[in-house]
């Protein structure tokens, strides 16, 4: 067997490939570039606001957005905050930098979202905020969380990192909780390389984050640079994010054909409900199929595939309170792996076949 190459991940069609160039040119002529604030800021602020309906606080990096959030919500020594088990890591370390507790719950059963009764069960008077990440292309319900939250007048911060573009309840992904991260990291589904965003539409949350976020003369701060390449991609946002889930869908169809795997569920609480992909999700159901393994076979025939993250099952007891053995977390750290929005750009003539070989990869590994 021979996996089907892709086309190189550098070389995406349309409308993947936004034209920077009249953009920075612009900067460079005018001198511009080298300002610390200036109308491109601000231009990518309303382009924000226009696609979320949020102010945004434009910073260096998701965590560090995710950081400005919990200093806005006063979360400090003594406090506790709730997250599921199987997250981006630099949410756990976010909440040490405040010299918070993490109090960890578990996922539902065979998804990357965490589940609603333990959210319940773990609030005490201690908690001052829960973080909720959309990962590997699934929707959390947001909106009981949010009914959860508000019943105990706690902040939901949304990490919305791994799906800028996607919508639920008519709104978009970031923009559902009391506050909103968004990250312009390498590769992510729109990129500067660095940088990040608060979202926000509480004046006071905001503006404890803007105070949070000056110190060391707003070491925090996204460059004009950064904000003139975030731009075009923003205007490309919508119609990309519906390129890449109708290729994910696809994909999503081809290998729940399989009998080792699971990828990701695409069939969300909201049926207008629009998910987004930085990572397209994939389970590994059969406990005989070895993820390294499967990841080296798929990676020599042309896929950008890799493990998830490890999850917080094995974090001492001195970091984190944990609800229970987190039996879902960490088998979701054993068994995710993650194919990159990069190959949802693909042809979908290609991509089909590609995907519909992927489904025989673990061929002679029990």
């Amino acid at each position: 067997m021979n996996l089907y190459p892709l086309n190189p991940p550098s070389e995406p069609g349309d409308p993947f490939v936004p034209d920077v160039g009249p953009h920075l040119r612009r900067m460079l002529e005018d001198g511009s570039w080298a300002n610390y604030s200036g109308p491109v800021l601000e231009r990518l602020s309303t382009e924000i606001h226009n696609y979320t309906g949020c102010d945004s606080l434009l910073c260096s990096s998701g965590s560090i957005a995710v950081e400005l959030a919990l200093r806005a919500c006063k979360v400090q020594s003594g406090d506790e905050v709730i997250l599921a088990g199987y997250d981006y890591p630099g949410n756990f370390r976010c909440i040490e930098a405040v010299q918070a507790l993490a109090v960890v719950v578990d996922l539902v059963p065979n998804t990357w979202s965490l589940d609603l009764n333990q959210l319940r069960d773990a609030i005490t008077s201690q908690t001052k905020a829960i973080i909720v990440s959309h990962l590997h292309g699934e929707i959390q319900d947001l909106l009981s969380i949010r009914e959860i939250a508000d019943r105990y007048g706690i902040p939901v911060i949304e990490d919305a990192c791994q799906s800028m573009g996607g919508r639920m309840a008519g709104r978009a992904l970031g923009s559902l909780g009391h506050l909103g991260v968004w990250s312009f990291g390498g590769s992510k589904l729109l990129t500067a390389g660095r940088g990040g965003a608060l979202l926000c539409n509480d004046p006071t949350l905001m503006q404890r984050a803007r105070v949070a976020s000056q110190r060391s003369n707003d070491a925090m701060a996204l460059s004009p640079l950064q904000a003139a390449v975030l731009i075009p991609q923003m205007e490309l946002l919508p119609e990309a994010t519906h390129r890449r889930y109708e290729n994910a869908k696809m994909v999503a169809e081809i290998l729940n054909a399989c009998d080792w795997c699971s990828p990701v569920r695409l069939v969300p609480t909201d049926p207008t409900a629009l998910p987004a992909f930085y990572k397209f999700g994939i389970f590994i159901t059969r406990d005989a199929i070895d993820r390294e393994q499967v990841i080296q076979r798929a990676n020599a025939r042309g896929a950008e595939i890799g493990p998830g993250f490890r999850g917080f099952a094995s974090r001492s007891s001195q970091r984190c309170r944990r609800m229970n053995e987190l039996t879902h977390s960490r088998r979701a750290g054993m068994k995710t792996m993650l194919l990159h929005h990069r190959h949802l750009t693909a042809n979908p003539t290609e991509l089909k076949f590609w995907a519909s070989e992927l489904t025989g990869i673990t061929h002679g590994m029990g």
